[in-house]
């Protein structure tokens, strides 16, 4: 089918692009990188407890929270997390791009 082909394409032509190929260097780099997955690890637990406590416990709520917190800006602070943040940034704006181009020409159709 024709759009499929065209889509097909589209995508390689994403793919080539300079934001996603940087995208996907320092994703790898990312999913490498001890520290940020020990931190992501014990975010999602600390998220985890939260939702429990929020039904089970809720005076471990603040703790928790407070908790959370200082995690993520543990996260943050690390140099290459700041960078994937960055490009996911620029990524996204890309797709979005894409989608409202799509989505003006769907619109712009008489059905």
């Amino acid at each position: 089918m024709e759009i499929d082909n065209a889509f097909d394409q589209l995508l390689e032509l994403i793919k080539q692009t300079d934001i996603y190929k940087k995208y996907n260097h320092i994703l790898r780099q990312a999913k490498d990188n001890q520290d940020i997955n020990s931190i992501v690890k014990d975010i999602k637990t600390i998220q985890q407890r939260l939702v429990k406590a929020e039904y089970i416990d809720k005076k471990n709520i603040e703790t928790l929270e407070i908790e959370l917190e200082s995690k993520k800006q543990a996260l943050y602070s690390i140099p290459l997390y700041q960078d994937y943040l960055e490009v996911s940034e620029e990524l996204n704006t890309l797709i979005m791009l894409i989608n409202k181009k799509i989505q003006s020409c769907i619109n712009s159709l008489d059905i």
